[in-house]
């Protein structure tokens, strides 16, 4: 078990007392020292016998230091016993934020923080031989740390924020100002014990064999090991995309192989239906022979235990990744000729039941929502939104309903596009249903215009690139004037829905006046 503790280096001589003591018990203890070290510290850990049971990582770049706390099978947060002390460490926070079983001092702000047997446990300050003990009971008991390592990282997480500090200050200050909390996977009860197996490798390893072709027990691999996980992406109350790398050998030969998975952790099964449609999309023209090349990842198979949906990574690069490297012109007609094809597939009748409808009745609800969380983030605004929002209503109700819906992917924006060369591949259908196509021309069409605000601080930086979608869409799948003045209106209710995105959002929120002005513009001009 890895013991460990990152600078400032309160009490050490506790710490290095109790790990000592508790490698006489199990040789196998060792001390994970962060940061910069005391110039005596050979000379301390050489007197307690742990010189060759520690490692010492000096200094590390901020960035850096959750990934060693998270290396840490329990982290020790050390303080002396004063009778005037008054310190709230924030690497105690730290430790807790990232799911680390903690023991610390019984003194002061520590001790308000920790709850014993439920977020972490205390021991007294300047006794070694308690300390020792509160660490082994954790080592012993993996289960009941982890318990104790998910509460102490929730309560964090709720209570002890940077936003809600800014919450409590402006209550102090006799503020009413609604500030987003932040949504986390690790809040979300659902999702807890499924991404606490998916990212521990020797827990996610025999999962992972058991749904991937290639590691099952007939494939021709067996996956030796887990080497990289990452969370590359979460949606509050939907899902979690881990990124992972697979070190397999071959059977027969022996030889090597590295994998790169995308697994999507769901709150609920749909996952089980996504790989279904995946699997029909890369058998009805969307695989690997594609003479268009138009692609979707291969969808490797199902995990249920961790109700995760497995897919090869595809190569490429998204619109937002190549629009700072120079102009994206010819990407776009290839987009749309991606999202033409898209629109065109024939869907099997195995997979029919598995798509829902999403109608105009279901968008105009969903503005209703939306209109209602801005007007309580965003009060000074409230009016404003209400006029928008009651002209998209009225907009909307005009509108003919799309004669023959399609497949839709529902989310069609910059970052669900992968170009490698002369490869488009099409991702994320976690929403993928029946249909008007003009959603998702829309969606396109205003992301690009949001994209060249975000990225490139002009609204219409990207207004010839977005021009060139349309056309090349129309090349490629029949419109009319109604499909057009559907678009029309679904651009409008996209601008509407990136105010919902960019209100709780620190790096967005200075987008939100320029957003709020587009939107009525929109509607100005319909």
């Amino acid at each position: 078990g890895f013991v460990g503790r990152a600078r400032p280096w309160h009490d050490l001589e506790t710490l290095l007392a109790a790990v000592g003591r508790l490698r006489t018990a199990d040789p196998r203890i060792h001390l994970l020292l962060v940061g910069q070290m005391p110039g005596d510290l050979p000379d301390r850990l050489a007197a307690h016998g742990l010189l060759g049971a520690a490692t010492l990582t000096g200094p590390v770049p901020h960035e850096q230091v959750p990934e060693h706390i998270a290396a840490m099978d329990v982290a020790v947060s050390c303080h002396q016993a004063l009778d005037d002390f008054y310190f709230s460490p924030l690497k105690l926070f730290e430790y807790l934020a990232c799911g680390v079983p903690t023991v610390a001092a019984d003194i002061g702000q520590p001790a308000r923080l920790i709850r014993p047997g439920e977020t972490g446990l205390l021991y007294p300050p300047g006794d070694p031989a308690a300390l020792a003990a509160a660490i082994a009971s954790l080592i012993a008991a993996p289960a009941e740390a982890r318990r104790l390592a998910w509460n102490g990282a929730a309560h964090v997480l709720q209570e002890h924020t940077w936003d809600g500090n800014a919450r409590a200050v402006l209550g102090w200050l006799g503020r009413s100002a609604a500030v987003p909390t932040a949504e986390l996977p690790l809040l979300d009860p659902r999702l807890r014990q499924r991404l606490y197996r998916a990212t521990r490798p020797d827990l996610a390893r025999p999962l992972l064999a058991r749904a991937t072709p290639m590691f099952a027990r007939r494939g021709p691999e067996r996956l030796k090991a887990v080497a990289d996980i990452g969370v590359l992406k979460y949606k509050p109350g939907r899902r979690c995309v881990l990124g992972y790398t697979l070190i397999g050998r071959h059977r027969r030969t022996g030889a090597a192989s590295v994998h790169r998975v995308v697994g999507k952790v769901f709150r609920d099964e749909r996952g089980e239906r996504l790989h279904r449609l995946q699997q029909s999309l890369w058998d009805g023209g969307f695989g690997p022979q594609a003479p268009d090349g138009i692609h979707v990842p291969r969808s490797l198979g199902y995990a249920p235990k961790m109700r995760m949906h497995l897919q090869e990574r595809a190569p490429g690069y998204t619109l937002n990744e190549l629009v700072v490297q120079g102009p994206i012109a010819a990407y776009g007609p290839r987009a749309a000729q991606a999202l033409a094809k898209l629109h065109a597939f024939a869907v099997p009748e195995a997979i029919a039941p598995d798509l829902g409808r999403y109608t105009l009745a279901d968008e105009l609800a969903n503005l209703e929502t939306f209109a209602s969380h801005l007007r309580a983030w965003r009060p000074a605004d409230a009016p404003t939104i209400d006029r928008l929002h009651q002209a998209l209503r009225g907009w909307g109700a005009e509108l003919s309903a799309v004669a023959a819906p399609a497949p839709i992917h529902r989310d069609f924006y910059y970052s669900q596009l992968l170009f490698a060369g002369n490869r488009v591949t099409l991702i994320d259908f976690d929403l993928f249903a029946w249909g008007d196509p003009a959603i998702d021309a829309a969606n396109f069409i205003t992301h690009l215009r949001f994209m060249g605000l975000d990225l490139l601080d002009d609204w219409d930086a990207l207004a010839a690139d977005a021009a060139g979608f349309a056309d090349a869409y129309a090349r490629h799948r029949p419109t009319d004037a109604a499909f057009w003045a559907r678009c029309a209106f679904y651009e409008a209710s996209t601008i509407f829905r990136l105010l919902h995105v960019a209100a709780p959002r620190p790096g967005l929120a200075p987008l939100f006046p320029e957003l709020l002005a587009r939107a009525a513009t929109s509607l100005e001009v319909a």
